[in-house]
């Protein structure tokens, strides 16, 4: 069993994807974990994120959810399961399509990296939702670009690109076709848009 999969070696990697991301994934990939592992670890993150966001907007004061549509629990793990398989097949066909060399285990333990990171901004925001709310949601903002800065900087490490500009726009266009995608998906379950 890698190192990494211990509750020190977890703290040791969220360390290392806020000062060295690529280093990280270079660790997680030198590890050689089976296909099967990676999506294990990649449902339980998505379960994870899903639970993590119902009690965020839960514990959420009104006035900054002002506007909202309350969320079942059922649209937060539909959403947090198609954003995650969204990203996860963005990121291998698109980076395929445009040269890239990653292999689909390797997009998996990167976007498996992305969705540890977005647990743990939103654990972050629940301490933060306790103690000053403004804070929270300041949190939630930075914790967006902290993400989009994250994805270019593993997507780019996984195919070997070297234009990080081109792999920003690229991901821009991927999560706003995705943010389409899903809304059309929401209509037709009948969730009404905002």
């Amino acid at each position: 069993m890698p190192e990494f999969l211990n509750a020190s070696g977890i703290m040791e990697l969220i360390r290392m994807m806020v000062t060295d991301p690529r280093a990280a994934f270079r660790r997680v990939d030198a590890a050689g974990l089976p296909v099967n592992a990676l999506w294990l670890i990649f449902l339980i993150l998505s379960a994870a994120g899903a639970i993590i966001n119902i009690v965020t907007l839960d514990l959420t004061p009104e006035i900054f959810r002002a506007g909202l549509p309350p969320m079942t629990s059922m649209v937060a793990s539909m959403a947090e399961l198609f954003f995650s398989m969204t990203v996860l097949f963005g990121a291998y066909v698109i980076g395929r399509k445009c040269r890239g060399t990653g292999r689909f285990d390797q997009v998996l333990a990167a976007v498996c990296l992305i969705k540890m990171m977005s647990v743990s901004i939103s654990i972050l925001q629940i301490v933060a939702i306790f103690m000053m709310p403004l804070l929270a949601s300041l949190l939630g903002f930075v914790g967006l670009v902290y993400m989009l800065w994250l994805m270019v900087q593993l997507i780019s490490e996984v195919h070997g690109f070297t234009q990080l500009s081109l792999v920003f726009l690229g991901v821009i266009f991927s999560l706003l076709a995705a943010f389409f995608l899903f809304g059309i998906l929401l209509t037709t379950f009948g969730v009404k848009p905002l």
